[in-house]
Formats: C-alpha cells, sequence, structure tokens
C-alpha cells in the first residue's frame, strides 16, 4: 500500500516595514517600484530578496508601495553599488543632515547641531533604552512646520500628522516594533484635551514602554492587548501642554521668525533628500549590532535619560573635540536646576524645613509655614493670600494641597496653635535634596 503524500504546509504571509533574524537585517523597499527586501548579512553584503522567513508557520513579505505612512526608500541595483562604494561615515551623514537644517532653519546653530543628531538618533534608536523628545515651541510662521518637514522626510520611518488619533499611533508603532519608526507631531498644543495620547507618550519614552488597550473579540469577550510605543518623537506648537509628566520628557526649541537661506523645498531637494535618507538607512543596516559608545556625563536622573543617547550619537558623529550637544546638555540642565531650586514647591519646603528646625518638632502650625513663606519670597500677606511679585497670588488652598499632596503631610491640630500639618523626617529629606537645598533637619 502507498503512502499518502504528507500535504504541503502554506506559510502564512505577513507584510511587514522591518525585521531580524539571526544576524541577518531586512528593510522593505522599492526596488524600480517593485516591493522587495533589501538585506545586509556581514559576509554578504547587501543582496534583495523578495520575501524572508520569519518561522515554520510564517513567512515576511515586503510593503506594498502605498502601505506605510511614509514615503518607500527606493533602491535598484545600478544605485546600491554606487552608494556601497560611499563609507558609509556616521560623521559625513552627520554633516549632511546638519546641512539641510542649516539651510532651511533660521535657528541658533546649537538647536541645528540637536536636529540633525536626532536623526541619525532615530535609525539608532532600537539600541537604546530611552529618549528625549525634541518639542519646537513658537508662534506662526516661526518654522515650526518647517522643521518637522525636514525630520519627515529625514527620520527612519515617521508618521506626520497634525492632532494624530492615539490608535493610529499605537498601531503604528506596535505595526512597525520597538523602536522602528518616528513620530512627528505637529499643532502639539492641542493635544492637553487628549490623555490617552498624553498617556501614550509618557511611557513612550522608555524601551520598554507598553500601551494597554481593552477590545473585544469575534466572541464578545474582552481580551487586553500591549502595544510597544516606544520611539523617537518630534513635536511642534504653540504652547507646550500643561503634563508636567510629559514636559519633562521633552527637550524645548525655541522657534521663531526669520530667514533662512532657503525658504522653500524645490525638487532638486527632494532628490538630495532621498539620497540622503537612503544613506541613513545602509548605515543603520552595517551597523544595527555594533553597541554605541559609551558616554561619562554629570546629568542625573531624567535629564541622563534624556541625554544620554544625545551624546552617545554625538560622540558617535563629531569630528570636533568641541561637542555642542554635550555643551548644550549641559546648560539645559543647568537651567532646569536653578529652575527647581527657585521653583515655589522649593520655597514652601524650605518654609516647611525652617519651621520644623524652629520648632523642633515635625507637626508644625500651619500659621508659621504661611509667615515664613511671605518672607522667604518677600511677599505680603493679605486677605488669606501671599502677593508676591515673582510668584503672584498665593492662595491657602493650595499651600495645603502642596503640604498633602507632594509633602505627604497630615493635617492636626495642637490647642492654641491651631491647625497642623504633621511630617515625616525622611520625606522632607529626600525633598531636601530634591530641591537641592542647603538647610538640614535639626538632628
Amino acid at each position: 500500500m502507498s503512502e499518502k503524500p504528507k500535504e504541503e504546509v502554506r506559510l502564512k504571509e505577513v507584510h511587514i516595514p522591518c525585521g531580524v533574524r539571526l544576524n541577518v537585517v531586512y528593510e522593505s523597499i522599492m526596488n524600480d517600484h517593485h516591493p522587495t527586501f533589501l538585506v545586509h548579512e556581514p559576509v554578504q553584503g547587501f543582496t534583495f530578496a523578495t520575501s524572508m522567513s520569519i518561522d515554520e508557520s510564517h513567512i515576511a513579505m515586503p510593503l506594498e508601495k502605498d502601505d506605510p505612512a511614509y514615503e518607500p526608500y527606493f533602491v535598484n541595483k545600478e544605485l546600491l553599488p554606487a552608494l556601497e562604494k560611499d563609507a558609509i561615515d556616521p560623521q559625513m551623514l552627520f554633516l549632511e543632515v546638519f546641512k539641510e537644517f542649516d539651510d532651511f532653519l533660521d535657528l541658533d546653530a546649537k538647536y541645528k547641531w540637536l536636529e540633525a543628531e536626532y536623526v541619525l538618533e532615530s535609525y539608532q534608536q532600537h539600541k537604546m533604552l530611552t529618549t528625549g523628545y525634541l518639542y519646537h515651541l513658537g508662534d506662526i510662521d516661526s518654522g515650526k512646520s518647517r522643521a518637522l518637514d525636514i525630520h519627515s522626510w529625514l527620520d527612519y520611518r515617521p508618521m506626520y500628522g497634525e492632532n494624530p488619533n492615539p490608535v493610529n499611533i499605537y498601531r503604528f508603532l506596535g505595526y512597525h516594533g520597538r523602536g522602528n519608526g518616528t513620530i512627528l507631531h505637529d499643532e502639539a498644543h492641542n493635544m492637553f484635551k487628549d490623555r490617552d495620547l498624553i498617556s501614550l507618550y509618557n511611557v513612550g519614552y522608555r524601551a520598554f514602554g507598553r500601551y494597554t488597550r481593552s477590545y473585544q473579540d469575534a466572541s464578545g469577550e474582552w481580551k487586553q492587548r500591549h502595544y510597544y510605543v516606544f520611539s523617537c518623537k518630534v513635536f511642534a506648537g504653540t504652547e507646550l501642554p500643561w503634563n508636567r509628566a510629559f514636559q519633562s520628557r521633552c527637550v524645548v526649541i525655541p522657534m521663531a521668525e526669520g530667514y533662512p537661506k532657503k525658504d522653500e523645498f524645490l525638487d532638486e531637494d527632494f532628490e538630495r533628500f532621498r539620497k540622503l535618507r537612503l544613506k541613513l538607512l545602509l548605515w543603520r543596516m552595517k551597523t544595527y549590532f555594533e553597541p554605541l559608545p559609551s558616554v561619562e556625563t554629570t546629568l542625573k536622573c531624567r535629564a541622563k535619560e534624556l541625554w544620554k543617547p544625545k551624546l552617545q550619537i554625538a560622540l558617535l558623529s563629531m569630528k570636533s573635540p568641541i561637542n555642542p550637544i554635550a555643551q548644550l546638555s549641559e546648560e539645559i540642565y543647568k537651567r532646569k536646576i536653578e529652575d527647581k531650586q527657585n521653583s515655589l514647591e522649593a520655597r514652601i519646603c524650605k518654609a516647611v524645613i525652617s519651621t520644623a528646625n524652629k520648632e523642633r518638632r515635625l507637626e508644625i502650625p500651619f500659621s508659621e509655614i504661611w509667615t515664613t513663606l511671605a518672607k522667604l519670597i518677600e511677599g505680603t500677606i493679605e486677605d488669606n493670600m501671599i502677593l508676591s511679585a515673582d510668584y503672584g497670588e498665593i492662595k491657602t488652598t493650595r499651600i495645603g494641597r502642596t503640604l498633602g499632596s507632594t509633602f505627604g503631610g497630615e493635617k492636626g491640630l495642637i490647642f492654641g496653635k491651631g491647625r497642623t500639618w504633621r511630617f515625616k523626617r525622611d520625606v522632607l529629606e529626600r525633598l531636601r535634596k530634591k530641591y537641592l537645598l542647603e538647610e538640614r533637619l535639626w538632628t
């Protein structure tokens, strides 16, 4: 009896923008207008493939021309050898990218360096644990959208939109995979109304940040899906959204109306952009598994998280012994420290510690904190308010909220002294360090 022939297993086709299998990197491109994978393998170099194996049941297929939210990368067999002859040197790439921002933006040079760095960062983001977003802040006609236009041509697989829907963003990023796309968000001042979008961006600066959404399957059962939403992100807006967590993840680039060397894009510019972004893609593929250089920095905590990848890319791509990215990071870090030390919360903390030292106890009268704060900020007390030239009108309710929610204080009463606040020594000590105050609690 003859054996029944085995039924051929049909692999499921999955269209994807990019991928990695063992030591092979592949990117979906257009080869003479045909969807193809550009493949890089250490020994063979660059080749083309119509598909790539994923596992025993799936096969990867390149994207169709109209699938992605960005213009595809165009490569052909004639162009590729010529580009391969060019040394894909990050230093030369950086200078080419910098020139585009230098030509089209009238902006302080240190921020042009940062713009160029971030383009290169987008092609290496898969190696990073964090990224600091760029936020272009300025009035109408200040060049904000022009900056995003350049990023849309040069950044790695960008999605560009005005007031984008969070669903579009997490599906785009989830589809491309962790660290494999860039979000460009114009008119970002409007997003303070969208809590879901703010939440997505707040978790998306960390490599393993995931955004969880619930959905109903075909049977009607509720399930959860987790989307990796880490990626480089660039914003533009007339105001900075009032969300402290989001603000702490951004490097603000101040924009103002000016007179750039070039004030419009021409066909020759687009052709140059296409060639440059292709060089950047080849650089990404050739160096995919190479670690970024280690850097030493005096930055701490969140500032270190945001700036470390930028310092690594700058170290990799700048020939000059004077590193403008490092100088800018120190300048902004110093400014933030000064802002923190001069904040109203820091003044309240100093008032609490000074009052606690005076009373020699951790349960202290609110009236003492109130009068001490007024002296510290050189304010006058009128009708249950402190009037200050630096901090405006400060009501007792605002101070109370800070003492409770930020300082972890508990309300109490002491006979003859009225309303009091009780604090924990370890909490006050942490706050003292946070606001860089010199005065310590008594021992």
